[in-house]
């Protein structure tokens, strides 16, 4: 078993985190300081740590490895970075790593899973490579709470929902080569948006 260092890990990432709160990203509050921050990381780590999701079962195949392949016909290729990718008792298993702000919902697996549906036909060929019949589609989300809890999420896909996710990426590929582009107005991405000048002076 690996010794991991959480405290060395915890100054790390508070060193990313630092010239961000700087900046004034949005998802940093005002509220927050250096050591509240830190002290979240720790209890963050700390759960994590100790959840048996620390050590993965199976045999690793994948780590935030990147995925490229021609899914939909008619569109570009998809290119997917994968947290996680083994291979255990016959089945290939994506393991999707989150953060939140609170526990997850039957909304929140509605609202990523056109993501991971995505993920298992970019790991297909891979999985035929190896033989393997089973994709198996789950999430770890870490709560950024008082006292974080990890929990586990099982996505089990549905013919009709990948129809729907291809649909879309159909749909918004479609209005890129027709030139369709309008301004997304939203207060948690305005502020560090790089086309931000270009919405303010789009007239229709």
């Amino acid at each position: 078993m690996f010794v991991i260092d959480l405290q060395l890990l915890v100054d790390k990432g508070i060193g990313f985190v630092q010239p961000v709160a700087g900046a004034g990203i949005p998802d940093v509050g005002k509220s927050e300081s250096q050591q509240s921050l830190r002290d979240l990381a720790r209890r963050m780590l700390t759960a994590f740590h100790e959840s048996p999701h620390a050590q993965p079962g199976g045999t690793i195949l994948a780590i935030e490895e990147e995925f490229r392949a021609s899914v939909i016909p008619d569109c570009p290729d998809l290119l997917g970075r994968i947290d996680l990718v083994t291979v255990e008792r016959a089945a290939l298993r994506i393991t999707d790593y989150k953060t939140a702000r609170s526990r997850w919902n039957r909304a929140s697996i509605r609202e990523a899973a056109p993501q991971m549906l995505l993920y298992a036909e970019l790991v297909r060929p891979l999985a035929q490579a190896l033989g393997v019949t089973t994709i198996e589609l789950q999430w770890i989300v870490l709560t950024k709470t008082k006292e974080p809890f990890v929990g586990t999420h099982v996505l089990i896909p549905q013919p009709r929902q990948l129809k729907w996710a291809k649909s879309v990426v159909r749909l918004v590929w479609r209005a890129i080569v027709n030139g369709h582009f309008y301004p997304a107005p939203s207060a948690r991405n305005c502020a560090t948006c790089p086309y931000w000048t270009a919405c303010q002076q789009w007239e229709g």
